[in-house]
């Protein structure tokens, strides 16, 4: 008997709930949100080496600074901002706000 789902949408729902779980997490733990921020910076970047532990030599070290940079501005101002929200309202009030969020953009643009 074929499966319902396949491998693509069981690992999209997982992606989703644990998205999901880290509002949560994020307004029980009793650390500020810079603390929040550079304890997940961490642990993705700790999971990327392990992953790819190689220096890769297609991109010189102008571009590997460069997508350092960009990768740092747009992530740590989208999660910092984030994070400190979440200690000011309440994790569902956050969901409505980020998830209508693709709204606003298309409104502005």
């Amino acid at each position: 008997m074929k499966s319902r789902f396949s491998s693509g949408q069981v690992l999209a729902l997982l992606c989703a709930v644990i998205w999901g779980e880290t509002f949560i997490s994020t307004k029980v733990l009793y650390l500020s949100p810079l603390q929040i921020l550079f304890s997940r910076f961490l642990l993705g970047y700790f999971a990327l080496w392990c992953l790819y532990p190689h220096q890769s030599e297609k991109y010189g070290a102008k571009a590997q600074w460069l997508f350092a940079l960009a990768g740092f501005t747009g992530t740590f101002l989208y999660f910092w901002m984030e994070n400190v929200a979440l200690k000011y309202t309440t994790v569902s009030n956050f969901g409505v706000l980020v998830s209508v969020a693709p709204f606003f953009t298309v409104a502005v643009s």
